[in-house]
């Protein structure tokens, strides 16, 4: 953020990034998989709140989301990262007080306000957009040009990628947007295999294409299990007495 730099000393504004326990079992599991730590990692937790996290030698170096979950990728009702003078004008012309620009931002926006069908369920919206409801595409379009620019710039930061995870409600039940999301990224070394794609419904597997030139990084869908995370670091605080340091929460499997 580019904030002033006041605004972090005096009120504490910075990025600390959310879906923390789902990120961590997600490099767990990949690590597992690849059988080392020593890897360019993505993790993408897509559902009604979405981000993704970038993993490098077994520690987080970015993430989507930053001061609140309204940032990073559109989630289903919440805004996403957004122009700031944008919603300072928004606020002007339409005389919001700042706590009705926060539920505007939080609760009407999004791939809800962009859809504009009542909802942010996401299977309606895609319901929607394959039956011609021309904002309900651009809101699918929208969702996954954010996924994919995410993927392109973690992967430049990087200096490529090795695995990539697919979780959450849609990244673990939708080939669809999976194919969407990882399409034409050959010439990045991703490319995933249509047939596996179709076959992994919900559960855990393999979807990159077998290794070659155009192929050099893992795809794997995995289910995220948030509550493991959680249960495993309230029994290291509760037997420690004591909370744990921020270098201290790693999580393996």
């Amino acid at each position: 953020m580019g904030f002033p730099w006041d605004w972090y000393e005096k009120l504490g504004i910075k990025k600390f990034g959310f879906h923390g326990s789902s990120h961590r079992y997600l490099a767990a599991m990949a690590f597992k998989l690849m059988g080392t730590e020593d890897i360019r990692l993505i993790t993408i937790h897509l559902g009604g709140s979405s981000s993704v996290c970038a993993i490098k030698n077994g520690k987080s170096i970015d993430t989507s989301m930053s001061f609140c979950p309204n940032s990073g990728l559109l989630q289903g009702t919440r805004v996403g990262d957004v122009d700031g003078t944008a919603l300072l004008y928004a606020m002007k012309e339409l005389g919001l007080s700042v706590d009705a620009a926060q539920d505007e931002i939080s609760n009407n926006a999004g791939l809800k306000g962009i859809a504009g069908i009542g909802t942010e369920d996401f299977r309606e919206i895609l319901a929607a957009a394959d039956g011609g409801n021309r904002r309900a595409r651009i809101a699918v379009e929208a969702y996954l040009d954010g996924i994919r620019k995410y993927i392109g710039s973690y992967s430049a930061i990087m200096g490529g990628v090795d695995c990539i995870v697919l979780s959450g409600g849609i990244g673990e039940k939708n080939p669809y947007m999976r194919e969407r999301m990882l399409e034409n990224l050959e010439f990045m070394g991703i490319k995933f295999d249509s047939q596996r794609n179709k076959e992994v419904g919900g559960e855990q597997g393999l979807i990159s294409a077998d290794y070659s030139h155009d192929s050099r990084a893992k795809i794997y869908v995995i289910p995220t299990n948030e509550e493991l995370v959680v249960a495993y670091f309230t029994r290291r605080v509760v037997e420690e007495k004591r909370d744990l340091k921020p270098e201290e929460m790693v999580f393996k499997l």
